[in-house]
């Protein structure tokens, strides 16, 4: 992590000339986190990608578990697991096809479709702040956020400083030209820096919130979040699997709703499970492709779960 003098210099280099009110982020930044030493801003960064990290496993752990739950009332699903009889007892490992199911099938949170800050926010919801670390004392959660965006923009400085980039491309076996490396540093320059101002945002959110009374506070909530929203929608993030993006399984719903009456018939639940693909296959349900039919299955059980029951 490069020191504030030597941050503030590159700002300064990048403001003159492709990225103007750099300096001004990296200022509301530093006040953010004007209690903090070097040392501990390092800390931070290491504590925040651990966390992140952890975060997404959990997700994925959790969902797995669910899944290992729906066996006992779904035996379609076994094919996912690979089976250990040894020792005298039963066990089950997901396969990669386990993990395409739930992503299939469900919304899984993953690096590639959450943003970091949102991962952060959503583990310090879900297992707090430990304020009592000897490395990082009494921190606040915007601290945490100020050095996520820190963390952001010093990757954004890099691309905007020739001599980093063209000490990357200084191999003898560097396999892109370096006009066009170049090209390259600069838009993830430009992705890291509008993701630094983003998350600041919710950063100052946060601090605001911890100087002000009660009823401040669940505004200043209420404006936090919908910055976020706005986040998630301006950067394509919705909580959606393709399915549901593409209201596949609105549809499905839909026709279940209108033909809920055939789950009391014999073989009307593979019926409506066959006339799903059909309708899928024939373009008048939207889909992005067409869905296995384990995946339709799924959408048809968790329907039935869905159901009120009928008098």
């Amino acid at each position: 992590m490069r020191t504030w003098e030597e941050l503030e210099n590159l700002a300064w280099q990048a403001s003159s000339f492709s990225a103007p009110a750099t300096s001004r982020l990296l200022a509301a930044l530093k006040r953010l986190l004007q209690n903090r030493t070097h040392e501990q801003i390092e800390y931070a960064i290491r504590l925040i990608d651990e966390n992140i990290e952890y975060y997404f496993q959990e997700e994925e752990d959790t969902a797995i578990r669910e899944l290992k739950e729906a066996l006992h009332f779904d035996d379609s699903l076994h094919d996912l697991f690979e089976w250990d009889y040894s020792d005298g007892e039963v066990n089950c490992y997901p396969t990669h096809r386990a993990i395409e199911y739930i992503q299939e099938t469900s919304y899984l949170e993953t690096e590639e479709n959450t943003e970091d800050y949102e991962a952060l926010l959503g583990y310090v919801e879900r297992y707090g702040i430990d304020d009592e670390d000897d490395e990082l004392p009494n921190v606040k959660e915007f601290e945490l956020v100020a050095v996520l965006a820190l963390k952001h923009f010093e990757n954004a400085m890099s691309g905007f400083c020739p001599q980093t980039i063209e000490d990357e491309a200084s191999d003898i076996d560097f396999p892109i030209p370096l006009q066009e490396w170049k090209e390259f540093r600069r838009k993830n320059a430009m992705r890291d820096l509008l993701r630094a101002w983003n998350i600041l945002r919710i950063a100052e959110y946060d601090f605001m919130s911890s100087q002000r009374d009660e009823e401040q506070k669940k505004l200043i909530k209420e404006v936090k979040e919908n910055a976020i929203s706005e986040n998630a929608q301006r950067a394509g993030k919705a909580k959606q699997s393709p399915y549901e993006k593409a209201g596949t399984i609105a549809a499905v719903n839909q026709l279940l709703e209108e033909r809920k009456e055939m789950f009391n018939q014999w073989g009307g639940k593979a019926e409506l499970i066959r006339l799903i693909i059909r309708k899928i296959n024939n373009d008048e349900i939207p889909a992005p492709d067409v869905p296995t039919e384990r995946a339709v299955t799924n959408w048809v059980n968790q329907f039935q779960k869905n159901m009120k029951p009928t008098s």
